[in-house]
């Protein structure tokens, strides 16, 4: 996974790629740095994520 810019401002577009093996599944989340700072209630783990 590579985005094409380090750091950019709310509203920029950016490029995200995502590469992966024939038949895998990715999951992607996005946040911005300030969420982590609302506590740890915010954080998503692998028992908050469930598959449809």
């Amino acid at each position: 996974m590579s985005l094409d810019r380090k750091e950019a401002r709310p509203g920029t577009e950016l490029n995200l790629n995502v590469e992966g093996a024939p038949g895998s599944t990715c999951f992607i989340g996005m946040l911005d740095k300030s969420v982590t700072l609302l506590g740890e209630n915010n954080q998503i783990t692998p028992e908050k994520v469930s598959l449809c």
